[in-house]
Protein backbone atom coordinates (compact mmCIF):
# COMPACT_ATOMS: atom_id res chain seq x y z
CA UNK A 1 0.00 0.00 0.00
CA UNK A 2 1.48 3.01 -0.96
CA UNK A 3 1.94 6.15 1.40
CA UNK A 4 0.90 9.95 1.34
CA UNK A 5 3.66 11.87 3.02
CA UNK A 6 2.10 14.95 5.09
CA UNK A 7 1.85 18.07 4.10
CA UNK A 8 4.99 20.43 4.57
CA UNK A 9 2.52 22.76 6.93
CA UNK A 10 3.22 19.69 9.65
CA UNK A 11 6.49 20.14 11.39
CA UNK A 12 8.12 18.98 14.88
CA UNK A 13 11.30 20.90 16.64
CA UNK A 14 14.84 19.44 17.17
CA UNK A 15 18.37 21.00 18.14
CA UNK A 16 20.84 20.53 15.82
CA UNK A 17 24.84 19.93 16.19
CA UNK A 18 25.92 23.41 16.51
CA UNK A 19 23.15 24.13 18.79
CA UNK A 20 21.27 26.07 16.19
CA UNK A 21 17.59 25.50 16.97
CA UNK A 22 15.74 24.24 13.71
CA UNK A 23 12.36 22.64 12.42
CA UNK A 24 12.12 19.21 10.74
CA UNK A 25 9.59 18.90 8.59
CA UNK A 26 7.69 15.56 8.75
CA UNK A 27 7.97 15.44 4.71
CA UNK A 28 11.57 15.62 5.17
CA UNK A 29 11.89 12.91 7.74
CA UNK A 30 9.47 10.56 5.39
CA UNK A 31 11.85 10.25 2.29
CA UNK A 32 15.06 10.60 4.43
CA UNK A 33 13.86 7.38 6.54
CA UNK A 34 12.82 5.59 2.97
CA UNK A 35 15.79 6.61 1.21
CA UNK A 36 14.45 8.92 -1.39
CA UNK A 37 16.16 11.88 -2.51
CA UNK A 38 16.27 14.64 -0.58
CA UNK A 39 14.12 17.72 -0.66
CA UNK A 40 15.22 21.05 -1.79
CA UNK A 41 14.64 23.89 0.54
CA UNK A 42 14.19 27.99 -0.12
CA UNK A 43 16.77 29.42 2.16
CA UNK A 44 17.73 33.03 3.45
CA UNK A 45 19.81 35.07 5.48
CA UNK A 46 17.42 37.58 7.23
CA UNK A 47 17.10 39.89 10.30
CA UNK A 48 13.86 39.17 12.35
CA UNK A 49 12.40 42.43 13.34
CA UNK A 50 11.47 43.20 17.25
CA UNK A 51 7.73 43.16 17.39
CA UNK A 52 7.54 46.83 18.25
CA UNK A 53 9.52 47.26 14.74
CA UNK A 54 6.72 45.60 13.03
CA UNK A 55 4.12 47.05 14.55
CA UNK A 56 5.38 50.93 13.73
CA UNK A 57 6.08 49.65 10.31
CA UNK A 58 2.74 47.86 10.06
CA UNK A 59 1.19 51.17 11.27
CA UNK A 60 3.15 53.02 8.55
CA UNK A 61 1.91 51.17 5.78
CA UNK A 62 -1.81 51.74 6.96
CA UNK A 63 -0.93 55.40 7.04
CA UNK A 64 0.47 54.77 3.27
CA UNK A 65 -2.53 53.37 2.23
CA UNK A 66 -4.54 55.94 3.31
CA UNK A 67 -2.52 59.00 1.50
CA UNK A 68 -3.46 56.96 -1.65
CA UNK A 69 -0.57 54.19 -1.94
CA UNK A 70 -2.01 51.37 -3.77
CA UNK A 71 0.54 48.73 -3.09
CA UNK A 72 0.78 45.02 -1.55
CA UNK A 73 1.72 45.28 1.62
CA UNK A 74 3.91 42.85 3.63
CA UNK A 75 2.41 40.81 6.28
CA UNK A 76 4.32 41.13 9.51
CA UNK A 77 5.95 38.13 9.17
CA UNK A 78 7.72 39.02 6.00
CA UNK A 79 8.52 42.93 7.34
CA UNK A 80 12.29 41.06 7.88
CA UNK A 81 15.97 42.72 6.84
CA UNK A 82 17.33 40.72 4.49
CA UNK A 83 20.96 39.28 4.00
CA UNK A 84 21.65 36.48 1.78
CA UNK A 85 19.32 34.65 -0.50
CA UNK A 86 20.29 31.59 -1.03
CA UNK A 87 17.84 30.14 -3.27
CA UNK A 88 16.94 26.19 -2.92
CA UNK A 89 19.46 24.47 -1.29
CA UNK A 90 19.84 20.85 -1.06
CA UNK A 91 19.78 18.67 2.79
CA UNK A 92 23.52 18.20 2.27
CA UNK A 93 24.08 21.95 2.36
CA UNK A 94 21.90 23.29 5.55
CA UNK A 95 24.98 22.09 8.32
CA UNK A 96 27.29 23.65 6.44
CA UNK A 97 25.32 26.92 5.84
CA UNK A 98 24.10 27.12 9.41
CA UNK A 99 28.42 26.07 10.81
CA UNK A 100 29.44 29.27 8.41
CA UNK A 101 26.48 31.79 9.91
CA UNK A 102 27.56 30.79 13.86
CA UNK A 103 30.82 31.14 12.93
CA UNK A 104 30.41 34.37 11.57
CA UNK A 105 28.06 36.03 14.06
CA UNK A 106 29.03 34.57 17.69
CA UNK A 107 31.28 37.32 18.45
CA UNK A 108 30.05 40.01 16.31
CA UNK A 109 27.60 41.60 19.45
CA UNK A 110 24.49 43.39 18.57
CA UNK A 111 23.64 46.00 15.71
CA UNK A 112 21.71 48.74 16.34
CA UNK A 113 20.02 50.43 13.08
CA UNK A 114 17.30 53.19 12.48
CA UNK A 115 14.87 53.70 9.72
CA UNK A 116 15.15 56.72 7.97
CA UNK A 117 14.66 57.20 4.31
CA UNK A 118 11.54 56.20 2.01
CA UNK A 119 11.89 54.97 -1.57
CA UNK A 120 10.35 53.46 -4.13
CA UNK A 121 12.58 52.99 -6.81
CA UNK A 122 11.14 52.05 -10.53
CA UNK A 123 11.40 48.53 -11.74
CA UNK A 124 10.90 47.74 -15.57
CA UNK A 125 11.25 43.81 -14.88
CA UNK A 126 10.81 43.38 -11.58
CA UNK A 127 7.62 44.69 -9.44
CA UNK A 128 8.74 48.32 -7.98
CA UNK A 129 9.29 47.67 -4.13
CA UNK A 130 8.41 50.57 -1.12
CA UNK A 131 11.39 50.29 1.17
CA UNK A 132 13.21 52.11 4.18
CA UNK A 133 16.81 52.45 4.05
CA UNK A 134 19.25 52.22 7.41
CA UNK A 135 21.42 54.33 9.27
CA UNK A 136 23.11 53.03 12.04
CA UNK A 137 25.81 49.81 12.45
CA UNK A 138 24.80 49.44 8.50
CA UNK A 139 29.01 49.13 7.98
CA UNK A 140 29.32 46.31 10.12
CA UNK A 141 25.78 44.72 8.46
CA UNK A 142 27.82 45.27 4.93
CA UNK A 143 31.01 43.52 6.13
CA UNK A 144 29.18 40.74 7.85
CA UNK A 145 26.60 40.03 4.10
CA UNK A 146 29.79 40.42 2.05
CA UNK A 147 31.86 37.74 4.56
CA UNK A 148 28.68 35.19 4.23
CA UNK A 149 28.72 35.76 0.76
CA UNK A 150 32.18 35.06 0.02
CA UNK A 151 31.70 31.44 2.49
CA UNK A 152 28.44 31.05 0.53
CA UNK A 153 29.91 31.17 -2.72
CA UNK A 154 32.85 28.97 -1.42
CA UNK A 155 30.38 25.91 -1.11
CA UNK A 156 28.67 26.96 -4.66
CA UNK A 157 25.65 28.93 -3.32
CA UNK A 158 25.76 31.68 -6.06
CA UNK A 159 25.28 35.15 -4.25
CA UNK A 160 24.50 38.76 -5.34
CA UNK A 161 27.43 41.05 -5.93
CA UNK A 162 25.33 44.26 -5.04
CA UNK A 163 23.95 44.61 -1.09
CA UNK A 164 21.73 47.62 0.70
CA UNK A 165 20.54 47.04 3.89
CA UNK A 166 16.71 47.96 3.14
CA UNK A 167 13.46 46.94 4.89
CA UNK A 168 10.43 46.09 2.37
CA UNK A 169 7.27 47.42 3.21
CA UNK A 170 5.94 46.14 0.37
CA UNK A 171 5.46 46.11 -3.86
CA UNK A 172 3.45 48.34 -6.58
CA UNK A 173 0.83 45.91 -8.64
CA UNK A 174 2.16 45.95 -12.03
CA UNK A 175 -1.00 47.47 -14.00
CA UNK A 176 0.83 50.33 -16.08
CA UNK A 177 4.33 52.30 -16.04
CA UNK A 178 1.62 55.85 -16.05
CA UNK A 179 0.21 54.23 -12.68
CA UNK A 180 3.61 52.89 -11.45
CA UNK A 181 5.27 57.32 -11.66
CA UNK A 182 1.84 58.02 -10.04
CA UNK A 183 2.32 55.82 -6.83
CA UNK A 184 6.02 56.42 -6.75
CA UNK A 185 5.22 60.18 -6.75
CA UNK A 186 2.91 59.50 -3.94
CA UNK A 187 5.40 57.84 -2.39
CA UNK A 188 7.67 60.74 -2.54
CA UNK A 189 5.41 63.20 -1.45
CA UNK A 190 4.66 61.33 1.60
CA UNK A 191 5.75 62.99 5.10
CA UNK A 192 7.76 60.06 6.33
CA UNK A 193 7.98 60.69 10.76
CA UNK A 194 10.66 59.59 12.65
CA UNK A 195 11.39 56.00 13.44
CA UNK A 196 12.76 53.92 16.25
CA UNK A 197 15.93 52.72 16.40
CA UNK A 198 15.74 48.75 17.01
CA UNK A 199 18.50 46.51 18.24
CA UNK A 200 19.70 43.48 16.53
CA UNK A 201 20.84 40.55 18.42
CA UNK A 202 20.69 37.13 16.04
CA UNK A 203 20.21 36.50 12.40
CA UNK A 204 17.43 33.74 11.57
CA UNK A 205 17.45 31.47 8.87
CA UNK A 206 14.06 31.18 7.39
CA UNK A 207 12.25 28.31 5.09
CA UNK A 208 9.93 29.72 2.18
CA UNK A 209 7.14 27.81 0.99
CA UNK A 210 5.53 28.80 -2.71
CA UNK A 211 1.79 27.27 -2.47
CA UNK A 212 -1.13 28.54 -4.67
CA UNK A 213 -2.43 30.64 -2.44
CA UNK A 214 0.92 32.41 -1.89
CA UNK A 215 4.41 32.39 -0.29
CA UNK A 216 5.03 31.38 3.50
CA UNK A 217 7.83 32.51 5.62
CA UNK A 218 9.09 30.14 8.75
CA UNK A 219 11.98 30.87 11.00
CA UNK A 220 13.92 27.06 10.80
CA UNK A 221 16.88 28.78 12.68
CA UNK A 222 18.68 31.51 14.83
CA UNK A 223 22.11 32.33 15.60
CA UNK A 224 22.97 35.18 18.30
CA UNK A 225 25.49 38.15 17.21
CA UNK A 226 27.18 36.81 20.39
CA UNK A 227 29.10 33.33 22.18
CA UNK A 228 25.70 31.77 23.19
CA UNK A 229 23.56 30.35 20.61
CA UNK A 230 20.27 29.16 21.14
Amino acid sequence: MGYNPPCVAQRSASQDNYGVFVSLSIIDTYYWFNGLPSLKHRLLIAIDLPQDTKSELMRLQNDLAKFGVNADWKSADKLILELNYLGRIDDSLISPIKKITRNLTKDLGELFLTPVYLQALYSRHDPTEIFLTLNGDTDKLIDLQKQLCKEFRDIEIPQSKRYEPQITLGTLPRIDPTFTKQQIDKVDNFELSSLSSFEVNALSLFELFVTKIGTHIQKVGAFMLESVQI
